[in-house]
Parts: C-alpha cells; sequence; structure tokens
C-alpha cells in the first residue's frame, strides 16, 4: 500500500536560470500543480541570482548558497517541515551526496537525469547507488543507468520530457503576421546554443544559398555562453552579422519568456537540430506539437524520440565530423556535415507532401507518448509509489 505524499523540494534549475532544465521544470511543476493542488512544492534554485519565484507562485522558494553544511541545511528544514521527498535535476553530480543526510532523516531522494553519453558525468558520484530513484526521459538512459552504474532496474523509472499541447499547437501565429511572412513562405527554425557541440557552426554556410534559392526564413534561437573569444562568441557574432545583413534571418540570442518561444516554435516550418549531444532535446517534441518537419543528427537519444525509423517522424542525419571530446575522451563528439544539412533542408523545402506526411505521424506520436498531462499522472503515480503508507521521518538530533 502507498500513500499520496503531501510535500516536496525541488532542487536544481528553475525559472529563469540559464539552462533547459528551468523549461522543464517550469512546465513540469506547473501540471503538477494543476494535477494536485493541494501538494506544498518547496523549489530550491540551483543558481539563486538567476531564479524568479514570480514564475512559480504556488510554490515556496528556499535559497541555499552551497557552502560547507549546504547539505545539513537542506536535511534539517525538510526535517522541521515534514517533507518526505527531495527530487535533483541538472545538477552537478558531487551534489549526490547530499543522499546521505537526507536518508539519515528517513526522508527519500530522486533524481530526474538525463544521459547524454556512455560515460557521463555523473557516474563519477561515489554516492550514485544511495539515490532512492532515478527518473530518466529515454528509455535509452535508462539501459545506460543500469549497464553502466549498476542501478537495479527497480530504481530506475522511464517517464520521458514533455509538451503542454494546450501551448504547442499548430496554428497562424502574431509573429508570422508582423514579420509579413506569405503562407507558402518556410521558416527554418534551430533552437540550442552558439556552440559547436550543438552543430551551430555548421550552419552558416548554407544559410544564405537557401535563402536565395527559396525565400525561406531562418529562426536562430540560440544563447552565447563562453569568454569573449570564444567559439561561441564568435558563431554569434557571424549570426548577429547574418541577421543585420539579411532580413530572412532572425537572431534571438536572449532569454524570452515561454509565451514567446511557443510562438516562435509555432511560426517555423522546419525543425533542424544538428547537435553532437542531448539528453533529451525538448524542441523537438515541441516541433512534433506544432506539425513540424525536423531533421536532427543521429543519437541514440533522437533516434528515440523518432521512433527509431528514419523518414516517418522526421529525417535522421548521420553526424561525421568531429567537433570535440568529453569525459576525457571517452566519448567523441560529432556532427553533421554542412553538406548534409544543406541537402536534407533542400529536400524538406522541395518535397512538401513528405513533410507533411512525417509531420502527422510525428504529431500523432507526441500526442501518445509526450503529452503533458500523462506525464504529470505518471510523476505522482511514481512518486506515491515510493512511500508505504507506514512511513514516517526519524527523530534525529538537529545540529546546532
Amino acid at each position: 500500500m502507498t500513500k499520496k505524499i503531501q510535500s516536496s523540494v525541488w532542487w536544481g534549475s528553475l525559472p529563469w536560470e540559464q539552462d533547459g532544465g528551468a523549461v522543464v521544470n517550469y512546465y513540469l511543476l506547473k501540471q503538477l500543480n494543476h494535477v494536485r493542488p493541494n501538494h506544498k512544492f518547496y523549489c530550491i534554485p540551483k543558481v539563486p541570482e538567476q531564479a524568479d519565484s514570480n514564475a512559480l507562485p504556488f510554490a515556496e522558494f528556499k535559497f541555499v548558497q552551497m557552502q560547507k553544511n549546504a547539505f545539513s541545511s537542506i536535511r534539517d528544514f525538510m526535517y522541521m517541515n515534514d517533507i518526505p521527498l527531495l527530487s535533483m535535476f541538472h545538477l552537478p553530480h558531487e551534489w549526490l551526496s547530499v543522499a546521505n543526510e537526507i536518508n539519515s532523516i528517513g526522508a527519500k531522494t530522486l533524481v530526474h537525469q538525463t544521459i547524454h553519453w556512455e560515460h557521463d558525468d555523473v557516474f563519477k558520484s561515489k554516492d550514485i547507488k544511495k539515490v532512492d530513484s532515478w527518473v530518466v526521459p529515454t528509455q535509452w538512459g535508462k539501459k545506460v543507468l543500469q549497464d553502466v552504474g549498476k542501478i537495479k532496474e527497480d530504481k530506475v523509472e522511464y517517464i520521458p520530457h514533455s509538451v503542454d499541447l494546450k501551448k504547442f499547437f499548430p496554428h497562424e501565429t502574431v509573429l508570422r503576421r508582423q514579420l509579413n511572412l506569405n503562407p507558402d513562405q518556410k521558416v527554418i527554425l534551430f533552437v540550442g546554443r552558439c556552440s559547436t557541440f550543438k552543430g551551430a557552426h555548421q550552419l552558416i554556410p548554407i544559410m544564405k544559398k537557401l535563402i536565395d534559392e527559396y525565400d525561406c526564413v531562418f529562426f536562430i534561437r540560440a544563447g552565447i555562453y563562453g569568454g569573449r573569444n570564444s567559439a561561441e562568441q564568435k558563431i554569434g557574432r557571424m549570426f548577429e552579422l547574418m541577421a543585420t545583413q539579411n532580413t530572412n534571418v532572425m537572431f534571438m540570442p536572449d532569454w524570452c519568456p515561454p509565451s514567446y518561444q511557443e510562438e516562435i516554435v509555432a511560426s517555423s516550418d522546419i525543425l533542424i537540430q544538428p547537435s553532437g549531444h542531448e539528453g533529451f532535446d525538448v524542441p523537438l517534441i515541441e516541433a512534433f506539437a506544432t506539425h513540424q518537419a525536423v531533421a536532427v543528427s543521429n543519437l541514440p537519444n533522437h533516434k528515440e524520440i523518432l521512433g527509431g525509423k528514419n523518414m516517418e517522424y522526421g529525417i535522421l542525419m548521420e553526424p561525421t565530423v568531429k567537433v570535440g571530446e568529453v569525459n576525457d575522451g571517452k566519448d567523441i563528439i560529432k556532427v553533421p556535415s554542412s553538406d548534409l544539412i544543406y541537402g536534407t533542408l533542400k529536400y524538406l523545402l522541395e518535397n512538401p507532401d513528405e513533410c507533411k506526411y512525417m509531420a502527422d505521424n510525428a504529431l500523432r506520436r507526441v500526442k501518445e507518448e509526450y503529452d503533458l498531462k500523462k506525464v504529470g499522472k505518471a510523476w505522482f503515480k511514481h512518486m506515491d509509489k515510493m512511500f508505504p503508507r507506514n512511513h514516517k521521518l526519524k527523530m534525529m538530533e538537529l545540529e546546532e
């Protein structure tokens, strides 16, 4: 027998930290609050100075500086408020040692974990097996956690990332009217960072050629990080220059609210994601929901979202250009070539019937597998399952 837990702490990337996880948590926590409005949510931002508590008005924010006593501070807060669960997302692997403190009071830890590589940083944690439960958004990630991390199957739950189908859906947008785009003019969207690891640089040589040939429009929704002379800054400056010289290029490096992102995605016709690594890639299912054709690099998580079948829900592009190494050289990062990306986009622009076929299939798939309403219910079902009906927090001597 299990019981419905009444409160939980969510520690990790929260609105509006400069981290993709913040957007995932924004939609997820809003949906969980809708499913169970009497549940009390406490939120601890990873980067407090970037967080905006107004984005989640139903939650109580607690700001913890990562100092020596941070873990015991979270433990004591949970004990004093009778909170049985700590959920963590997009945190450094070193912070998993908080599980020792949480377990000491009889509370439990849940780690919401995206897996990018077979040698992911999370496997460096010496406390990986002390976590009570793992939630992973892909079946591939679940298998890697079990095979590489040696996590028992009953401790790993597959719950995919999701999309709010009331916010992301096919419709005519104000943005297209403001840009004076005609109905036949195709918008190609890239979402990510101005990073070689995301394959952003591979778009630069082909954009003008495609614009000249097809009068298409590029939306580049990509943040810029790194120092003044970093690769990301240089790529960002190239996109900025192209946007000033060509009205068919719209470069959006700054943070924007979810409502505007919803408008950007719905205004697009083709999503291009030539990334060299992804833990999931939420823009892909947002594109599914808005009836877009998609072209993505052939990565395990991309392949899973596309159902493992090329040309049925979208196009998988083979990554062949090395852009770097991670995890002490154990994982090589490759992205598709500019020529392959050009040929793929050319095919999509010239074959609207094929685009519609893939977009129709993708829209059905997102409703079946990635609907936020279904995912919200799955989260509470799993959280409740973690606690037997007679579960109590332990009495303990709190530190002064």
